[in-house]
């Protein structure tokens, strides 16, 4: 496999990441303050002011993504996922808004012609714009390839018919990038605001995400100027719209990363209250062991393999890559286990948590979005088992035996990382594929999705695997805390090896019964099962690194 690090990499310069992060941060006590986020949520406002001075000096994020002729600082896919990371423990509300303006304009960003950057670039530069992005359609959900809102070509240009729904900031913005089928199949086309026959509908009432605004968007024979087609050919709006899917399903990952980073820190900060009836949290493992630290290493691995994806994204140069599987997986990987965490977070925090005022309870309603927008967490199940299937039967199995070569690797110089668990997860997980291509189990949607849980979770462990050991070699000091959750997560990507290949084996009666039982002797199931060995054991080291502070 290529090393992404051996490339020249696109992005900010570490310190120019740090400088804008640490300026954000300090933005939560000023227009970020918890007290105004708090009241956003509770009233239902789109804090379209806010947005719009998030995007104008002296703040003027969208500058750190713009490129250098425009005024901009050239940042990557790291540095944008860096920030979603960051403004998602924030508020994921306002998070989602300001991404939505990135989101909006990155069609003309990544494919626009010389003359639509010069004209569109500008305002954005100059924090006088804010954009959309309006591709989901009441029908056709985020499938690309399924939109109904068509482009007639007519003298000029062209008209717009048909309705977007659950569109971010649609209704606030500027400019909104549309997604039609026009002359030659799909386009983008740049709407904007106040274009005769645009209209918006009432903003929707939302359970969570209450501080981004979205609302149906209705095009009734809007007129779009050629020039406003963007990259000024028609038919590219579907390889267009599916790359920039890509980016956005690894930045709603960071954002919900974040959020349920949040939400586990508020519970760690009152673990060691002395003054609780029977004790601190923080001695209880209940508390500690349950509710705490598996969703550490859940979060830590998702943020492993969402760094190690972005990091493909920048290593990759003008031409975006080919990295829909690995898309899924993160975003898949970072939904599930923000969801998971910040439940558990509430459930820690008692009374507290489920309270308004403690903060977990909102960020528990924000988080549910990430496992619905951009794609479901079942499409981006179905988006992984399908690529990585195609994969496993291209490459004859190679593809996850590759990643159990390096792991075994791996284990020779790094053997506190748990990479052996890791490579029989990987190894099984790509025997899986080629018994269910071979036995045309994935037919069943049932098996599909058990094949991208399989893979996702070897990946990620992996991932945070390699990042362990990295990190150790590097003698940083967060070194020791890796290596523990690396090891708690491989047990955990054991675990869902060991279940998956069951029911893979035995769930659909193919093969048959004998069959199947040589085929998990085969995977070494058994030790998958036995890898949950000195996993309290893990889990106290962890505890004391995390609520006491111990130096690893």
């Amino acid at each position: 496999m290529s090393d992404p690090a051996s490339k020249a990499l696109s992005g900010l310069a570490p310190e120019t990441l740090a400088l804008a992060l640490s300026r954000l941060k300090g933005l939560e006590s000023d227009i970020l303050a918890p007290e105004k986020i708090e009241a956003f949520d509770r009233e239902g406002l789109f804090p379209e002011d806010l947005i719009r001075a998030l995007a104008a000096p002296p703040v003027a994020l969208p500058l750190l993504f713009l490129p250098e002729d425009f005024g901009g600082l050239g940042g990557g896919v790291r540095d944008l996922c860096a920030l979603g990371r960051e403004m998602g423990g924030i508020c994921l509300g306002v998070a989602s808004a300001f991404f939505s303006l990135m989101l909006g304009l990155s069609p003309v960003l990544a494919f626009g012609t010389p003359g639509q950057r010069a004209r569109f670039l500008p305002p954005v530069a100059e924090g006088r714009a804010l954009w959309a992005f309006a591709a989901t359609e009441p029908g056709a959900g985020s499938n690309p390839a399924a939109i109904q809102t068509l482009a007639e070509e007519v003298p000029g240009g062209f008209r717009l018919s048909g309705r977007k729904r659950f569109i971010s900031t649609g209704a606030s913005a500027d400019f909104v990038s549309v997604l039609a089928n026009g002359p030659g199949g799909p386009a983008f086309f740049v709407v904007e605001k106040g274009a005769q026959g645009f209209s918006a509908g009432p903003p929707d009432d939302k359970h969570g995400l209450r501080a981004c605004q979205t609302a149906p968007l209705f095009f009734d024979g809007v007129f779009v100027p050629t020039e406003n087609l963007v990259g000024g050919e028609p038919g590219k709006g579907l390889v267009q719209g599916l790359a920039l899917f890509s980016r956005a399903r690894l930045a709603v990952a960071a954002m919900a990363l974040g959020a349920a980073e949040k939400a586990l820190s508020l519970a760690i900060a009152r673990a060691g209250d002395a003054s609780r009836p029977g004790g601190p949290l923080s001695e209880k493992q209940g508390f500690t062991h349950t509710l705490v630290l598996p969703h550490l290493a859940a979060l830590a691995a998702a943020g492993a393999f969402i760094d190690q994806t972005a990091l493909k994204f920048d290593a990759a140069g003008p031409e975006p890559p080919e990295l829909a599987a690995e898309t899924a997986v993160a975003k898949l990987l970072a939904a599930d286990a923000a969801h998971r965490a910040v439940s558990d977070a509430l459930f820690a925090l008692g009374g507290e948590g489920y309270a308004r005022r403690g903060g977990v309870e909102k960020i528990k309603r924000d988080v549910a979005a990430a496992s619905i927008y951009e794609g479901t967490s079942e499409i981006q199940k179905a988006i992984a088992g399908t690529l990585r299937w195609k994969a496993a039967v291209r490459s004859r199995g190679r593809f996850h035996r590759e990643i159990a070569d390096e792991l075994d690797m791996l284990a020779l110089g790094s053997p506190d990382v748990g990479a052996l668990m890791l490579a029989l997860a990987a190894s099984a997980a790509g025997a899986c594929f080629t018994l269910a291509h071979r036995e045309r189990l994935v037919r069943s949607q049932a098996v599909l999705f058990t094949l991208a849980e399989m893979t996702a979770h070897a990946e990620a462990g992996a991932a945070l695997a390699h990042a362990a050991a990295d990190s150790r070699v590097e003698n940083r000091p967060e070194a020791g805390r890796l290596e523990v959750l690396s090891r708690v997560f491989a047990r955990r990507s054991a675990s869902v090896a060991a279940r998956g290949a069951a029911r893979v084996a035995l769930g659909s009666g193919r093969p048959d019964p004998e069959t199947a039982r040589d085929f998990l002797k085969s995977i070494h199931f058994s030790e998958l099962c036995e890898a949950e060995s000195g996993c309290f054991t893990d889990l106290d080291i962890l505890a004391r690194l995390v609520f006491a502070k111990e130096e690893a």
